[in-house]
Parts: C-alpha cells; structure tokens; sequence
C-alpha cells in the first residue's frame, strides 16, 4: 500500500495548540506528536512495515531510553492515519495484568472495532467469499473453530451475531453462552486462531489495523513469569502471522538500562531469535541540523517567532547542556523560546539571580589583586574553565589568547571576537583581518563606548555577524565566580552570563 507523505510534519488544530502553550507555560513537556526529528533509521524501517500492511501481518518490537520518543512516535501514526478510512491506529499502553499478548489484542479488537468487524462480516456474507481461506481452510488447531466460524457467517440476528463476536473475543466464556448456540466452549487456546480469522475478516474488507502497545516493560516489572508469558504468547502470535492477511503490531519497551534486548533474550531465546531484526531502537537526538530542525519546529508550533540566529544561539546553549534524554532537550528549547527578547542589563540580572553582594564582592577582590592589568590575556583563563566545565572538549573550541584574542567554536563554527579596548581603528583592522581569515559566523563583544554598530560593518562588507555589548572586567569577573563559586551558586552564575552576552556564552 502506498502511503504518501508519511513522516511529514502535521498541522495541529488550534485548540490543541492552546493546550501546548498552557503546557508550556507551566513548565510542563508538551506532546508533540506532529514532527519526528531524526530517528531516521526506524522511520524507514516502520514505514516499510507500513508500506506492506495490506499484505501480510507485520510486528516491530520499538526500544528507547526514557522520554526518547516512543510515545511520541506511536501518537504520530494515531494522528497521521486519523483520516485514513482504511488504516486505523489504536494506542494502548499494556495491562500488566494482561499479560497474554493475544488475549490482550482480542479485547482491544472488542473494545475499539467491534462495529468494523460485525459490518465486515456482513459484507464478507453478501459477496459470497470463500470464508475458509480466512482460517487456513480449517487446517491443523484452525479445525477447532471451523464449526464457530460456520455459525458466525450463517447467524442473520444482529444481536446473536454481537454474542457469537463476544464468544471469539472472551467477553461470554461460560458454557451456557456456547450452549445457547450449540457450540462446543472455545478455550483461551483456541483464540489464536480466534485472533486470524477476526483479522482476516477486517483485511478481506480493507480495513487493517495498526496496533501501537506501549510500556511493556510494566510487565516485566510486574514479575519474570509473566513477561515470560508474554514474551511466549508474542512468538506463538508470529509464528502465525503468515496465515494473517495484513495489520501491523509495534510493541514499545522503555530500555532504561540499555539491556532490554538482553533481557528478552535470556527470558525467551526462541522468540528473540524471531524478532531480533525487528528491533528498532530509537536513539537521543545528537546532530546539531537534527536540534535546529527540532527547535525551528517548535518555533513554528509556538508562535514565537525566533529569527534564524536566534534560533543558532538557542541549539548551542542546549547542546552543551549534554541532556540525556530527548524530552529533556524539547523541555529545554521551549524554554529558550518562551523567555522574553527583551535583554536585561547586569545589574537587573544580578538583582534577579541574587548574585550582586558575590559580584561586587569578588570585582573589589580582583581590582585589589591588580588582575584586570593586562586583562586582554587574563581574560582567557576564566574563559578557557569555563568552556571546560560546560563540556567543551579539546575538539570543539580553541582560544588564541596573544594578538587575535579569539575564541573559536569549532563545532558550532562560530569565532567569538573579544575587544577589550575603545581604540576604534585598531579594532576594525582587528575585525576586518578576522573576517577575512575565516568562514565563520563571527560574533564582536564590543566594550561599553565603542561605536562600531551593524551599520558601519555592513558599510565595509562584514556580514554574518553578531554585535554583543558589554564589559571586559565585568565578564570576567562573572567568568572568575563562576569558576570560584560553582559549586554553591554555579546553575545562577551561567544564566547570568548566558543572558549578558545574549545567549553566546
């Protein structure tokens, strides 16, 4: 089957977005089934699945990390196919004390497409289909429910045909319910072959059925027996998938520990073996272009209406936060991008931080040590700790402390330009020689009196270029705290500086 345009971004309705925002504004992480960032190994693996769930019964077992996008992902196919007229998607997270898989798919067949399976049974009666082919022409264990599945396409009462569905699915189960039809009572094993024919009977009408089972790792939790049980009733269910005539199961185990292949594996060899190239597991989001599509993404969603440079500034104040699951680092952009763009000045940042009695304290400190003399090469010691307490490794920065007085992002290619003086015709020759020397974005922290300004740069064609205010004693005695003071007042101190130098820092 041909499904086009999947994993395109989805367009939210309105209401659905307010709710976002309420989240949002709580602090909360907001669901964001509409885009899936990355994870371009299982899109491609789920949707080729996807693309033959007309022809044959598919399973894929999904594995993640808490908060890395299981849900997420599972919410996704529920609202890209909620249009669909053929392909319908069901979420559900597991009952742990469900434990049967094929029980457990019966019920959610009663619960959520009992009309869908009476009407296609009725359909299936009037255009005189072969009703042997949808239970294996009644061979081997499907000979059990040949008689059952006769009195199923004969019974013309609605009502009768509603309590022969409810004797398949094990909503009636005693033997005067069996009795009042002359059957024989089906057991709990008979309704494997139960769940074949219910299936083929939707797919011989079009009608196929994505099951999204989540957080099966609650059985496991639940006790060893039981995810034992439920590992035995998922093989038994695929080694008769090839009798069912399309669908799609994807199971979801939260992998906390990075064992949960192991542990089925030492649980049930027999049904690892069986799925283990059906495993698709969904990693953390590490590509830097993979957080930019992330947080424009969000842009977009929340209206509020980052420019692209902003947006640059938000990905590397997160990626060098090193978050360590995804719902950390949405959690984290939507942040960035619900704080005012209005810039605070140090003093008011200080108040806000309660950080003014430790600065003013530790600049009384360094002016008596005589420390901002030469300040122009002291400045990057501070600097250079904390690069390195902010997971800056060898490879991403290196700082050119004599004459250029340069800091370079290597992994966001980004050269940070630091003029510590208001000689203007020096530091525009300084400015020009960087430009020129380099392809990156460059970023001037211009002293509080230097009259260089966007237009007089684009005036000598300097483009692609950030202007940030400041003071050099100031930024660095916050450097100088932050290096002193991190251990008590370290998360205060970083967002100060994050925010005096707009987001650079």
């Amino acid at each position: 089957m041909e499904i086009e345009k999947l994993w395109n971004k989805i367009n939210p309705i309105e209401t659905t977005v307010e709710q976002l925002k309420r989240d949002l504004q709580e602090g909360k992480v907001p669901e964001l089934p509409y885009f899936i960032v990355d994870m371009n190994n299982a899109k491609k693996k789920i949707g080729t699945y996807i693309q033959s769930i007309d022809v044959a019964f598919q399973t894929c077992l999904i594995t993640a990390n808490y908060g890395n996008g299981k849900t997420n992902l599972l919410k996704y196919l529920k609202l890209f196919f909620s249009e669909n007229k053929k392909i319908k998607v069901v979420f559900l997270r597991v009952n742990a004390d469900q434990y049967d898989l094929i029980l457990f798919l019966l019920k959610i067949i009663q619960d959520n497409f009992f009309e869908e399976l009476r009407s296609s049974i009725l359909k299936i009666k009037s255009d005189n289909y072969d009703i042997s082919s949808l239970a294996y022409s009644f061979q081997d264990g499907f000979a059990a429910i040949r008689e059952y599945t006769e009195k199923l396409f004969a019974e013309q009462d609605e009502d009768k045909l509603s309590k022969l569905i409810y004797l398949g699915t094990g909503r009636l189960y005693t033997k005067n319910s069996f009795n009042e039809f002359a059957l024989e009572q089906l057991t709990n094993f008979n309704r494997r072959e139960i769940l074949v024919l219910f299936l083929n009977i939707l797919s011989a009408n079009n009608t196929y059925i994505i099951f999204g089972i989540d957080e099966a790792e609650k059985i496991q939790e639940k006790s060893k027996p039981r995810f034992g049980h439920f590992l035995t009733s998922y093989r038994e269910l695929y080694d008769l998938s090839s009798l069912i005539k399309g669908h799609l199961l994807i199971t979801c185990f939260t992998d906390s520990s990075g064992r949960s292949s192991q542990s089925i594996e030492e649980v049930n060899p027999a049904f690892f073996r069986r799925i283990e190239d059906r495993i698709v597991e969904l990693p953390m989001i590490s590509n830097i272009n993979d957080y930019k599509e992330l947080a424009q993404n969000l842009n977009e969603l929340f209206d509020t209406n980052k420019s692209s440079e902003d947006i640059n500034k938000i990905v590397a104040i997160i990626k060098k936060k090193e978050l360590n699951k995804n719902s950390d680092i949405v959690k984290a952009i939507c942040s960035e991008l619900s704080e005012s763009s209005e810039r605070l000045g140090l003093n008011e940042l200080l108040n806000k931080y309660s950080l003014e009695y430790l600065f003013n304290e530790t600049n009384e400190r360094l002016h008596l040590e005589n420390t901002f003399a030469r300040l122009n090469t002291k400045f990057f010691d501070p600097l250079k700790e904390y690069l390195i307490a902010n997971n800056y490794n060898n490879d991403d920065y290196e700082i050119k402390a004599q004459g250029n007085q340069l800091f370079i992002d290597k992994s966001l290619n980004i050269n940070h330009l630091f003029l510590f003086t208001t000689d203007f015709d020096n530091n525009v020759n300084r400015i020009v020689n960087i430009y020129n020397d380099y392809d990156n974005k460059l970023i001037i922290y211009v002293p509080e009196g230097l009259d260089i300004n966007y237009s007089y740069l684009h005036e000598i064609n300097i483009n692609n270029v950030e202007i940030v205010d400041y003071n050099p004693e100031y930024l660095m005695t916050l450097l100088v705290m932050y290096r002193d003071e991190n251990f008590e007042y370290g998360d205060q101190i970083k967002l100060t500086i994050s925010l005096y130098t707009n987001k650079n820092l």
